[in-house]
């Protein structure tokens, strides 16, 4: 049986373009994806092996998916590369803070897991204010699939699975052991977080970084991915300061795409009342000041 193919293609998408970002290093990414060795394939699926910041993993990706849900996408590795390196670096220049720590982390757009799985091996596994760990806790997020599909989560899941780690046996607990598979929230963008929350996710969960990866490819969907971020980043919603002393939750986004109308996401953004700045090697960080 043939496999199928995606209705968009990453190289219709990505390539070495100046034109995708202003730094000329677009190209790591598509060499690491390059060198990546592929194995057991399958009608529709194949099992890939990757590495991330020093760690081998195994990737289920799908041929298809309705979304684009199914597949690693390029930006995940200069994210994955940003948030380590500026972690290290905090480290050494944090002289014992604990500025270091990104915090409660939710990535949206999680498709197959690639980098949860990462970032879920630098979970503190005994203390979660420690002032050395790379971040607290993390929860993985995709589309709102139709009926009763579940597709994503259980290829989530089952990456997970493939990278040694198990299901929690309580549901409800957000992962902050680097054992455990982290809850997973469909949502659809646009529509009440805390509603999608509800059963999924402990009452009042916040979280202090919020990631993704290539997520701006329906230009349709940018004033729902507004609203979700606003929900998300309200300042005034968690007087709290976070683990960096920072009252302030982050969108720190990867993108690195020839799509000229993807100015029209950070146009909204501004719009929204978000600030953002450009942190090299096309990786985006918003936040919004919180009003006195």
């Amino acid at each position: 049986m043939n496999q199928i193919d995606p209705p968009i293609t990453l190289s219709d998408l990505f390539g070495n373009d100046d034109s995708s970002c202003d730094d000329d290093d677009d190209d790591d990414d598509e060499r690491r994806m390059m060198n990546r060795k592929e194995n057991n394939n399958h009608c529709c699926y194949e099992v890939q092996n990757y590495n991330l910041w020093g760690k081998d993993l195994q990737i289920r990706q799908y041929a298809f998916h309705s979304h684009n849900a199914n597949q690693v996408w390029p930006g995940t590795f200069n994210l994955c590369d940003y948030l380590f390196t500026t972690h290290r670096n905090s480290q050494s220049n944090s002289s014992g803070s604990s500025s270091s720590c990104w915090g409660d982390m939710l990535e949206l757009g999680s498709a197959t897991g690639l980098l949860a799985i990462r970032l879920s091996m630098e979970l503190n596994t005994t203390d979660n204010k420690n002032e050395h760990a790379f971040c607290s806790s993390i929860v993985t997020s995709d589309v709102q699939e139709e009926g009763n599909s579940n597709q994503v989560e259980q290829n989530i899941q089952h990456n997970f699975r493939l990278n040694g780690f198990v299901l929690s046996e309580n549901s409800t607990t957000t992962n902050t052991n680097t054992t455990t598979i982290p809850i997973h929230m469909p949502h659809l963008w646009g529509t009440s977080w805390d509603k999608a929350a509800v059963g999924l996710l402990p009452h009042g969960t916040r979280f202090d970084t919020v990631i993704a990866s290539d997520i701006l490819l329906y230009v349709s969907a940018y004033p729902a991915l507004v609203q979700t971020l606003k929900e998300l980043l309200d300042p005034s919603l968690f007087p709290v300061p976070n683990l960096s002393g920072n009252k302030n939750p982050r969108f720190v986004m990867s993108w690195n795409r020839r799509m000229k109308e993807s100015i029209q996401f950070f146009d909204l953004m501004t719009d929204a009342g978000f600030q953002h700045t450009n942190e090299g090697k096309c990786v985006y960080t918003f936040w919004k000041e919180e009003v006195a």
